[in-house]
């Protein structure tokens, strides 16, 4: 697993924070309920994958180990998910995007079973992201 983000990971970027967790007993359904509608802190998430002998590495700031974390929390009997990941080709990396504002926003207003769309209160322009 690390040689696979040491490999693809942009680290250069700062709001590239990988982490991964293997492990054999899968956490609280309640860890993943918090960490998407609460706030769930690395302490925290560290002590229980601790507790629960897993194997886990976070790069950075480290908190992509609260992503992965509640990622195994996750329980399909309780609800669906589904996430759209669109890549771009390697020499785009890094270069800025072209995306049109107003169609996210639509998108975000008219799809109310969706979230996290848009950044209304940090961002001026989505067209600001540097994301590959």
């Amino acid at each position: 697993m690390e040689n696979v983000i040491q490999t693809y990971a942009i680290f250069e970027d700062n709001n590239t924070n990988p982490g991964f967790v293997i492990i054999k007993k899968q956490p609280s359904f309640k860890i993943y309920e918090k960490a998407v509608r609460g706030i769930v802190t690395l302490s925290e998430i560290e002590q229980k994958l601790k507790s629960l002998e897993a194997y886990y590495q976070g790069y950075k700031n480290r908190r992509g180990l609260i992503g992965a974390t509640a990622s195994v929390a996750w329980s399909p009997n309780y609800d669906k998910t589904y996430e759209l990941i669109a890549y771009r080709k390697k020499i785009k990396w890094g270069t800025k995007r072209s995306l049109d504002d107003n169609s996210v926003k639509e998108m975000d207003k008219t799809c109310l079973s969706t979230f996290d769309n848009y950044d209304y209160g940090n961002l001026d322009s989505i067209s600001e992201l540097k994301i590959r």
